[in-house]
């Protein structure tokens, strides 16, 4: 499978972190095309990160350790073997 960026996340998101949401999205909820990520700290000073997709009633939340995180929703599209990544309001735009 191919990943593929955006430039301004490419620019702005570590690509090891990137990754890992690609294998968030294919590992607990697969067979979606579109995904959600947003960021929120938690007050123990790790990361949460909130994984949504159409459909889905209920986000699911993952504790991560802390890094610095985009405050603006990363998108991921699957189409056939390509993950598409990009932010939110690249596509709004």
């Amino acid at each position: 499978m191919k990943i593929k960026y955006s430039n301004r996340i490419r620019s702005q998101i570590p690509s090891t972190f990137l990754k890992e949401l690609v294998t968030l999205s294919y590992s607990t909820v697969p067979y979606q095309p579109v995904h959600f990520f947003d960021f929120e700290d938690t007050r123990d000073g790790e990361l949460c990160v909130i994984h949504n997709t159409l459909g889905l009633e209920n986000p699911q939340k993952i504790i991560m350790p802390y890094r610095k995180h985009p405050l603006n929703t990363i998108i991921l599209i699957k189409r056939a073997n390509v993950f598409y990544l990009c932010f939110q309001d690249e596509i709004i735009n």
